[in-house]
C-alpha cells in the first residue's frame, strides 16, 4: 500500500482535507472503510505496563467497565444522600 500524506489543513482547509481523504480510498465505500479500519484497530495490541500484552478492545473494555463501576457509586451515593 502506498503511502501519503495530506497536506490540506483538517482546520485551515476542511474541504481540501475532505477531498484529499477521499482521493486516498478511490472507489471504496468511506463506511466500508471505516468500519474495517475499527475492527482492526481493536484488535491490535500493546504492551500494558501492567497486564502485559492487551489490545484495544479489551483496554477500552476495562476503561468502560471501571466508568461504569464509578457511576454505579456516584448513584448509590446520591441515594443515600436524599434518604
Amino acid at each position: 500500500m502506498e503511502e501519503r500524506i495530506i497536506a490540506a489543513d483538517p482546520v485551515a482547509d476542511p474541504q481540501g482535507y475532505r477531498r484529499e481523504l477521499l482521493a486516498l480510498l478511490g472507489h471504496d465505500d468511506p463506511a466500508e472503510v471505516l468500519a474495517a479500519t475499527l475492527a482492526e484497530l481493536q484488535e491490535q495490541v500493546g504492551i500494558h505496563a501492567k497486564r502485559g500484552p492487551t489490545s484495544f478492545r479489551v483496554a477500552t473494555d476495562e476503561i468502560a467497565g471501571h466508568a461504569r463501576a464509578h457511576q454505579l457509586q456516584l448513584e448509590q451515593t446520591i441515594a443515600a444522600v436524599r434518604r
